[in-house]
């Protein structure tokens, strides 16, 4: 590729030099007939705007403007093409200006060669390439910065030395203040050791992703707040730095203090629950352990069914009370799960029994379940019948759990307990007040359960306790 040179010298054997320098020693896309000549700054300037160059070679001895000016007369009416100095002066600190005022190289005439010339011209539009890549890379990274919702900082030694305006936003201070200020300044007191330890130049070099962490920070107005913050070291105007993100996780941070303090009040919950489960259990234990094994009575001694969830109608609860008692009486473990107040129950049985309460109160020596916590409710029958496989629970007040949860959720207990009892002879007496429940939701109950069961005319084992329900027996078959 062919590299184009505007040369801008007054002195026509400079230049003619200057060419024969270039046609001297061979370099790809560097010849002499790479170089056109002009005698002026204005000219210089005009034939810039009429073809494009791939360099500019400018005499800061030219006869309208002399030494460093010419270099910032012709920096104000060109942009991005790289720029040789040429003088014939070996100052040292013209050099330096120039470089500073924006010129690629600078060239003392009487040190220059042919290969020297080259390499100053290839070096000198390859910065400017570098350097523009830079600007554009700058650019873009303040483009993305300035409208991330991120805080995005540059530190170095403690002082900011960039930051966007969600900074601004997350610490309440203003850009001038925050570059007035050390990063620390604006860290809890109780978290700067943590700064100082994860800033510190080996911890960062040692994570080669460096280093995240979560720290508090204190606004401007004092208030408190938590970062997740990522910390990399990096190179900013050639010294070390620290390229800072942060989020503001305050929100975050609260509700994990909601969700810990729930967790806590639900363990201990869990612990009262099960601490009165089983005291429940031992109660039924001993219940069942008091009776003779003479007198033990078969659930399908007096109900010619086996296990699985009966059905009664609110209308019959009675009945399902007085078959409860007798077969509490009989020695099977019962458990009883009810809406009313636990005392009531007892005095309406006539006898003392163990009790699950479907309320949203405490009381110490009853299990209290919420009428919505269906899983606990489901766990602590279940837990029943693994120590009582052929224990009858009666089950009153379903259609208040209708009133606290979803019908599909009392479905699918109903069908998880029918699981588990299905294949042992344990049974469950649902009483529910079917006029409550729609038709649809209704039919899908009376499915999953038996009929209301029917005592058995003759029993060995139990014919005092069919001689003392006689009504009931004659009701149900009057029915």
């Amino acid at each position: 590729m062919k590299i184009k040179i505007l040369l801008v010298e007054d002195n026509y054997g400079d230049a003619r030099l200057l060419k024969h320098y270039l046609e001297k020693d061979s370099m790809p896309g560097i010849t002499g007939e790479s170089l056109t000549h002009v005698t002026s700054l204005m000219e210089g300037i005009e034939k810039l705007r009429k073809e494009e160059f791939d360099i500019v070679i400018l005499d800061l001895g030219l006869p309208e403007s002399k030494g460093i000016d010419t270099l910032r007369s012709f920096i104000k009416k060109v942009e991005n093409i790289p720029i040789i100095v040429l003088t014939g002066l070996d100052d040292t600190e013209t050099a330096i200006t120039a470089i500073q005022e924006g010129a690629q190289d600078y060239l003392v005439k009487d040190e220059i060669n042919g290969r020297s010339l080259k390499r100053s011209i290839r070096y000198a539009i390859e910065r400017e390439r570098m350097e523009n890549a830079l600007q554009e890379s700058e650019q873009k990274f303040r483009t993305f910065t300035e409208s991330a919702p991120v805080s995005i900082m540059i530190l170095q030694d403690s002082k900011w030395k960039y930051l966007n305006p969600a900074t601004e936003e997350l610490t309440g201070y203003s850009e001038n203040e925050l570059l007035s200020m050390e990063f620390k300044d604006i860290i809890h007191p109780e978290d700067v050791d943590i700064i100082e330890e994860k800033f510190s130049t080996q911890d960062l070099e040692t994570d080669g992703n460096g280093s995240a962490f979560e720290i508090r920070i204190q606004g401007r107005k004092g208030e408190e707040k938590w970062i997740d913050i990522r910390v990399e070291s990096i190179e900013y105007d050639c010294q070390k730095a620290q390229l800072i993100s942060a989020i503001d996780i305050t929100e975050r941070k609260k509700a994990e203090e909601v969700l810990k303090r729930y967790s806590n009040e639900l363990e201990k919950e869990k612990e009262q629950l099960e601490d009165e489960l089983n005291r429940l259990m031992e109660w039924i234990d001993e219940t069942q352990s008091q009776q003779s094994q003479d007198d033990h009575l078969e659930f399908e001694d007096y109900v010619n069914v086996g296990g699985g969830i009966y059905l009664f109608p609110v209308e019959k609860i009675q009945i399902a009370r007085n078959f409860f008692v007798k077969a509490a009486d009989s020695g099977i473990p019962t458990l009883a799960v009810v809406r009313e107040p636990p005392r009531r129950v007892k005095e309406a049985l006539g006898r003392d029994i163990g009790i699950v309460w479907l309320t949203t109160n405490r009381v110490d020596g009853v299990v209290c379940i919420n009428p919505s916590d269906i899983v606990n409710l489901s766990i602590v029958i279940s837990e029943f019948y693994k120590r009582a496989p052929d224990g009858l629970v009666l089950f009153e007040g379903i259609e208040y759990l209708l009133s606290n949860v979803e019908f599909s959720r009392v479905l699918r207990l109903v069908q998880i307990l029918n699981d588990k009892i299905s294949m042992n002879d344990g049974a469950i007496f649902l009483v529910v007040d079917l006029e409550t429940i729609e038709e649809k939701k209704r039919n899908q109950l009376e499915r999953e359960c038996l009929p209301m069961p029917e005592i058995e005319n003759g029993l060995n084992k139990t014919t005092k306790l069919v001689e003392d329900s006689v009504s009931d027996v004659l009701e149900i078959r009057n029915d």
